[in-house]
């Protein structure tokens, strides 16, 4: 590995040691779309014309699709955003 490393900046200098395009699947939402997410999630349902005590990641999703802030958002991947910024809006009642 160290070979690796050494040979890609006798080559290409400070360049050649950043990192190279990976494989894999790009990111399926910007951003943009991770905030408003977390902000809908912090904010009580009632105030967003919901008749709930508590969010679930269906109406989140279906709440941020009506505001058109996405096209269409699944609830796997709102359960997926939210883990990562290790929010859990179903387990805090209002």
């Amino acid at each position: 590995m160290v070979a690796k490393w050494l040979k890609r900046y006798h080559q290409q200098g400070l360049q050649g040691l950043g990192d190279k395009a990976r494989p894999g699947r790009p990111p399926g939402f910007p951003p943009e779309v991770a905030v408003h997410l977390a902000k809908l999630a912090c904010e009580r349902p009632e105030l967003c014309g919901r008749s709930l005590s508590q969010w679930d990641c269906t109406e989140l999703a279906r709440a941020l699709v009506q505001s058109r802030v996405t096209e269409v958002l699944f609830a796997s991947t709102v359960r997926r955003i939210l883990a990562h910024h290790k929010l859990k809006p179903w387990r805090h009642h209002m």
